[in-house]
């Protein structure tokens, strides 16, 4: 695994059970942001009230959230 992402997953799995907590944030993930590993946060809630509980980096590491709306299984 590439350093950036070995990082990424260490910094996730530090993070996720308490970003996953916050009331409408329905997943946490890995991917690229500016073609650089990144964390990424879902939501099933749009709008800034929601943004402004997340991190937007933790540590060196950019955070990018994104609204997904709710996720159900099928």
């Amino acid at each position: 695994m590439e350093p950036g992402i070995q990082k990424i997953e260490n910094i996730r799995g530090q993070f996720e059970s308490t970003i996953m907590e916050i009331e409408g944030v329905v997943g946490v993930g890995t991917g690229l942001c500016n073609d650089k590993p990144c964390l990424k946060i879902y939501t099933s809630v749009p709008g800034q009230k929601l943004r402004d509980k997340l991190p937007r980096e933790l540590g060196t590491i950019e955070v990018d959230i994104e609204y997904v709306g709710e996720i159900k299984a099928e």
